[in-house]
């Protein structure tokens, strides 16, 4: 997983699914010392957006962010997950092949 020089620019959705935690529970995602949150829904999903921008702080190389749940008993799970931040990384792009971007042989 990398995030490119766009991608620190715009909104990113994250989004999961939880097994046995109960509707309106809080998803917490910690993202560079930032909280975000998401109630869990009744199929158990969740979605948030970490804003534009929130990831332009965050030098290039390995990064991670922290996900956690707990449902109404009080039982917390946690993940760590890491990705790669390259700032200078850019979608796949290709030139014209020719003007009418028609290839004979």
């Amino acid at each position: 997983n990398v995030v490119d020089g766009a991608e620190r620019l715009t909104d990113q959705r994250l989004s999961g699914t939880t097994t046995n935690v109960e509707a309106g529970q809080l998803v917490t995602v910690t993202v560079d010392g930032t909280v975000y949150s998401a109630a869990v829904q009744a199929s158990g999903a969740w979605s948030l957006i970490v804003p534009a921008g929130a990831l332009a702080a965050i030098n290039d190389g390995s990064a991670s962010f922290t996900v956690a749940v707990s449902d109404v008993a009080g039982n917390t799970t946690t993940s760590n997950l890491t990705f790669d931040v390259n700032s200078n990384a850019s979608g796949l792009a290709m030139d014209a092949i020719s003007e009418d971007n028609y290839l004979n042989a």
